[in-house]
């Protein structure tokens, strides 16, 4: 029996125009350039989240699908791209700047899990955004730990109050 095989050699004038495509060989292994806009994507998120400033995700995301929109439609026409072509640089700094969102609303709202673990009322404070132009919202909360020190804060000056004004001290007080 001869020994078959699938692959062949490629001729001279096929390596020439030979592109290397990747082949997605189980989860995580090739990142396609979609996975890289997703993980470039979540390191901006990630990033304005510590900052304590949004990110406009859904208008970068929708910017990007009409950049590729017109590719497809410019190479759907064309029936080429020219061998120049270079996918646009994608300025990050515009879907985090402040000055392209409006205040919607701000405010405090209480939260439920950390009054139950430490048996205080904490309200935590947030910011409504909206990114000009665009309907989406986003929604900015303060870190928990902000939160239960203003909370922690407020309970000792009541209790030192409440110190303050008990019938004891005022008898003390007339003396």
């Amino acid at each position: 029996m001869t020994e078959t095989s699938f692959f062949r050699q490629p001729t001279q004038n096929e390596l020439a125009s030979y592109i290397d495509v990747p082949i997605h060989t189980g989860a995580g292994r090739v990142l396609t350039p979609k996975d890289r806009f997703n993980a470039r994507i979540a390191q901006e998120v990630l990033k304005c989240t510590k900052k304590g400033i949004p990110f406009a995700e859904a208008v970068a995301r929708a910017d990007v699908k009409d950049i590729i929109d017109s590719f497809n439609k410019k190479w759907k026409r064309q029936g080429f791209i020219d061998s120049n072509y270079k996918f646009p640089e994608i300025d990050w700094n515009k879907y985090s700047d402040l000055k392209n969102f409006e205040v919607l609303d701000e405010g405090q709202v209480n939260d439920k899990y950390l009054s139950k673990i430490h048996r205080l009322p904490i309200f935590v404070k947030y910011k409504k955004y909206r990114f000009k132009g665009f309907s989406n919202t986003y929604n900015v909360m303060e870190p928990e730990e902000e939160a239960i020190e203003r909370a922690v804060k407020k309970q000792e000056a009541r209790n030192i109050i409440q110190v303050q004004k008990t019938p004891e001290t005022e008898k003390v007080k007339k003396k």
